[in-house]
């Protein structure tokens, strides 16, 4: 996993996912959110991009939703992949 930024107000890593057919690139997104008597972390969004094109999967949600788009496109090659 690779720290894009790492700052006390946000937070940003991503970290390359190579399946069968194509590599993405999975960027994990958090920051610091203060409210009136609580300051924490917001959960964790992640976002995905083919690596080979460069076109993102057109999401921003948890691991489940984005490993579920990664798991189509990957089966789907010929159509993201010029071949």
């Amino acid at each position: 996993m690779t720290t894009l930024t790492s700052t006390t107000t946000v937070k940003k890593k991503s970290v390359e996912v190579k399946y069968s057919n194509m590599t993405f690139i999975v960027e994990c997104y958090t920051h610091f959110m203060v409210t009136l008597n609580n300051a924490n972390w917001a959960r964790n969004r992640y976002t995905a991009r083919i690596k080979e094109t460069g076109e993102n999967i057109g999401m921003m949600g948890d691991r489940k939703l984005i490993r579920s788009q990664m798991e189509l496109i990957n089966s789907k090659p010929h159509l993201f992949l010029n071949n």
